[in-house]
């Protein structure tokens, strides 16, 4: 009877114990699938499309844009269109028109986790000078354009944040454009034009958009995640 009852204590407490496994078993179960989950949404590649304004901007500030954007949420491939324009001849004819325009395509890294990234890749920039009648009437009106066109270099950090599981809101706090090779020159007034001081004037610009890089220090993005 005693050698009984002692069993019948050793498969109770046996019992008790492959209980507690049990449940350990499936609460490791159930993290582990959550971690799998997590690791496979964070590799998922999805598409986002975002407009743009950038308020404090060289050559041009006030921009507006859009963003075709793909990858996960480590990295992802941008390409993006960017679009500014002054006019003056309405307040003073001889000063005419300035538009600037940029097509970039870059990767974007969230290499440290959260939302900061860092972003780097290549630029088309043009900037079209459209001169005033003070340059162009000696002219007859005609090579009233002065335009460059550059390939950049592009590097900017920022911080993009994820609202749910679609919206999105991001700030590139500095990016810059660094001009490595002139693509199009289109400096004909230079040739035709007689006034020394004008030639030297349009020769100066020409050369410092060519040089020069141009910044973005404060730049918006909304978009959506499909």
């Amino acid at each position: 009877m005693k050698n009984l009852f002692i069993l019948l204590m050793m498969m109770i407490v046996s019992s008790a114990f492959a209980e507690d496994d049990i449940s350990d078993l499936k609460v490791g179960g159930v993290e582990a699938v959550e971690e799998v989950a997590e690791v496979v949404d964070n590799e998922t590649k999805r598409w986002s499309a975002l407009g743009s304004f950038s308020y404090v901007d060289t050559w041009l500030p006030g921009k507006l844009g859009a963003t075709a954007s793909y990858g996960t949420d480590e990295r992802v491939y941008e390409f993006a269109y960017q679009r500014g324009s002054y006019s003056f001849d309405f307040i003073i004819d001889d000063l005419g028109k300035i538009t600037e325009q940029r097509f970039h395509l870059t990767t974007r890294s969230f290499a440290y986790g959260g939302t900061f990234n860092y972003q780097y890749g290549l630029s088309y920039n043009t900037l079209k000078i459209t001169l005033g009648s003070d340059y162009t009437d000696a002219l007859g009106g005609k090579y009233d354009v002065l335009q460059v066109d550059t390939l950049n270099v592009v590097w900017g950090v920022g911080n993009r944040w994820k609202f749910g599981e679609h919206w999105q809101v991001g700030a590139d706090w500095f990016k810059i454009f660094w001009p490595v090779l002139t693509l199009n020159e289109d400096t004909k007034f230079i040739d035709k034009t007689n006034d020394a001081d004008d030639e030297d004037d349009a020769e100066e610009l020409v050369d410092t958009i060519k040089r020069v890089p141009t910044f973005t220090f404060v730049h918006f993005e909304v978009g959506y995640r499909f």
